[in-house]
C-alpha cells in the first residue's frame, strides 16, 4: 500500500459500504467503513501486504 487512497480501496473490496476516515498507523492503515445497514466498522490495511482485518480496538463490539 502506497498511500490512503490504496488502503480505502483495498478495504472497499472487503466491506460494502462508503469509507468515512482513513487513518495511518505505524504498520497499517485504519480504515472507517459506513456499511449499507448504517453499522460503522472499522478495518486495519496491512501498509506491506495490503491485507485487510477488522480492527482490534476495544470500543468495537
Amino acid at each position: 500500500m502506497k498511500n490512503s487512497t490504496q488502503a480505502a480501496q483495498q478495504a472497499k473490496r472487503h466491506v460494502e459500504g462508503r469509507v468515512l476516515k482513513v487513518d495511518p498507523k505505524k504498520s497499517s492503515y485504519r480504515v472507517k467503513m459506513l456499511k449499507k445497514s448504517g453499522r460503522v466498522v472499522s478495518l486495519d490495511v496491512d501498509k506491506r501486504s495490503g491485507k485487510v482485518k477488522p480492527s482490534k480496538r476495544k470500543d468495537d463490539n
